[in-house]
């Protein structure tokens, strides 16, 4: 490894250990400072939605991304995996949150 792996490897890991940390906050079922749009809504509209439920499904969504990570500095294919993953799974889980009534009370 060269000197700017190490360093695009170290850049890597201080923006995922941040991420993992909240990651694992939301999964807890709190933290929906974080959850964009649920910390906008009104507390009425707050109240239509299981917050817990919300958190708990952002949390599954972005510890993978903020282990994959440091890895992105590796390879390519690894690369494109977390851009798949990251792409997909984001989609995903929006529609997820919009669709499913298991997040509404």
């Amino acid at each position: 490894m060269t000197n700017e792996d190490i360093a695009a490897m170290l850049i890597c890991l201080v923006i995922a250990f941040p991420l993992i940390i909240i990651s694992v906050v939301l999964m807890t079922g709190r933290g929906s400072d974080f959850v964009a749009g649920l910390n906008t809504m009104s507390r009425a509209e707050r109240e239509k939605y299981d917050e817990k439920a919300v958190c708990k499904c952002v949390g599954r969504f972005t510890l993978p991304v903020g282990l994959m990570m440091p890895f992105l500095t590796l390879s390519f294919a690894f690369t494109l995996v977390f851009l798949a993953y990251t792409l997909i799974g984001a989609v995903v889980v929006i529609i997820r949150l919009n669709k499913s009534e298991k997040f509404r009370r």
